[in-house]
């Protein structure tokens, strides 16, 4: 399996760059924004709110998978990939701002 998520890693460190508070907390998406236009609140009611629960860095996202029974979790550059045959996948789909990490789930098992 291959899994990519925003990496709260690579967010600190632009925080620490640029001193921002608010785009660091507008960046990891863990609050929702409150709609200042008739055109946001309807995208609000329409959508729902796309705020994340939780962030990861490659080790938490590799600690959650071996929690649950995932082997072999391993923290991915973008572009690289150990999947035979992953020509389909956008290996650097947002490689900017998120961490990827692929592991095995064993033998026999959903």
């Amino acid at each position: 399996m291959r899994t990519y998520v925003p990496d709260i890693g690579k967010q600190v460190a632009q925080y620490l760059e640029s001193g921002d508070a608010d785009a660091f907390l507008e960046a990891t998406y863990m609050c929702v924004p409150q709609p200042a236009s008739f055109l946001q609140r309807l995208r609000l009611l329409m959508a729902g709110a796309r705020h994340h629960q939780w962030m990861y860095d490659g080790n938490s996202l590799s600690r959650l998978l071996h929690k649950h029974g995932f082997l072999r979790a391993e923290v991915m550059p973008g572009g690289k990939t150990k999947i035979p045959d992953h020509e389909p996948l956008d290996l650097q789909e947002r490689v900017s701002e998120s961490v990827y990490v692929e592991a095995e789930k064993p033998s026999g098992s959903c």
